[in-house]
């Protein structure tokens, strides 16, 4: 368990130093980290080079990774500069949902960021922003703490 344990914990990094080493192909999915939902609304390609899909990281007993870290997707699927303005983008919407929560009492408020923010505390391994599940769930968050403290409002009126 303890070995699997430290596989998860550094096959991001791990992943990342692999394909750097190798010179994997590096900004070929420019908009790779979108939100899954993202191709409904748009013709969108999200696919990434099939090279990253098995990255041996441990040649003695053949341990492979397809993860590379939240920094490591977005440079090696995104490219620098994409990359850079994707990183940007979720450091701003991470920033005003954390002063968002610094600034009220309101359990949605607070849950919509702590919802937002496990996406950061396990970029060491991934990015969870792809997947629609934390963009889903702190968005319902973050609607119902608005509307109630609307309807609060209006009630004490």
């Amino acid at each position: 368990i303890w070995a699997h344990f430290c596989k998860y914990v550094y096959a991001g990094i791990g992943g990342l130093n692999e394909a750097l080493r190798e010179n994997f192909p590096v900004g070929q999915g420019p908009w790779y980290g979108l939100p899954s939902f993202i191709t409904l609304f748009s013709p969108v390609d999200l696919k990434i080079s099939s090279v990253y899909e098995y990255v041996i990281i441990n040649d003695i007993n053949n341990e492979w990774t397809n993860v590379f870290s939240l920094f490591g997707s977005a440079y090696l699927f995104n490219g620098i500069f994409m990359g850079t303005i994707y990183l940007i983008i979720i450091a701003i919407i991470s920033y005003n949902l954390y002063q968002r929560r610094l600034k009220t009492t309101n359990y949605w408020t607070y849950l919509s960021y702590y919802l937002w923010s496990s996406g950061l505390i396990l970029s060491f391994f991934s990015n969870y922003y792809t997947l629609l599940n934390i963009w889903e769930l702190t968005v319902e968050a973050f609607l119902i703490g608005w509307w109630y403290k609307n309807y609060k409002s209006k009630s004490i009126k």
